[in-house]
């Protein structure tokens, strides 16, 4: 039986994903990083072939990114900026790591913890009604169509944190998310314009939401 190289360090890393990573759906994604940390050389933790790491929430196929994390658990201390250094030489194209920090093996998951996020959503807004008129509606229901042909309605207003419009072509959208209550943010925006349109869609950020409201970056 292998050895089980034990973690005693954890770095979470933030990568951007462009291009080509766009086309990935999660769990190929996790493979490309994965590699990526195999690559690297890092004294990544774990045993059997298989290294400890954990990520966040899965984005949506066809989203750019700049709010991709994973926790690379270590089995030795490592200099943040190293291994910055380190995934950036190896990294499959399209994806760019960002920043590191530092933190206890002990602390919740990322997939636990974060439960809001900001998007930009690009298109041609200028026909649109008032948002303020939207954002005054006391509901918003959303069908979900799920395997089986069976629909989910979910109600979006108490998901939509904020919402804006800047110069008539990007929508800024901050929204809630969890079981239960998972919406893509395009169709927030749809269901905003009456109409399915072509959109771009990036996430810029991931959030913890506190019971009081207050938001926390991992």
């Amino acid at each position: 039986m292998r050895h089980m190289a034990q973690a005693i360090n954890r770095l979470r890393i933030r990568f951007s994903r462009t291009g080509a990573a766009c086309a990935m759906s999660h769990l190929e994604q996790i493979k490309a990083l994965r590699e990526a940390a195999r690559k690297s050389g890092l004294p990544c933790a774990g045993g059997g072939g298989t290294l400890k790491i954990a990520f966040g929430p899965a984005v949506s196929v066809g989203y750019e990114s700049e709010a991709e994390y994973a926790d690379v658990f270590l089995s030795a201390p490592v200099d943040v900026k190293y291994a910055l250094e380190k995934l950036s030489a190896v990294c499959q194209e399209g994806f760019s790591p960002l920043e590191a920090r530092r933190v206890p093996v002990g602390f919740p998951s990322l997939e636990s913890l974060l439960n809001a996020a900001d998007y930009e959503i690009e298109g041609d807004f200028s026909s649109a009604r008032p948002l303020s008129e939207f954002l005054a509606l006391p509901e918003i229901i959303i069908v979900k169509k799920k395997p089986a042909g069976v629909e989910e309605k979910i109600d979006a207003r108490p998901l939509i944190i904020s919402m804006s419009l800047e110069g008539g072509r990007l929508v800024r959208l901050r929204l809630r998310f969890g079981p239960k209550r998972n919406l893509k943010p395009e169709r927030i925006v749809c269901e905003w314009l009456g109409a399915e349109v072509p959109l771009k869609v990036k996430r810029k950020n991931l959030y913890w939401e506190d019971s009081c409201g207050r938001l926390s970056l991992p």
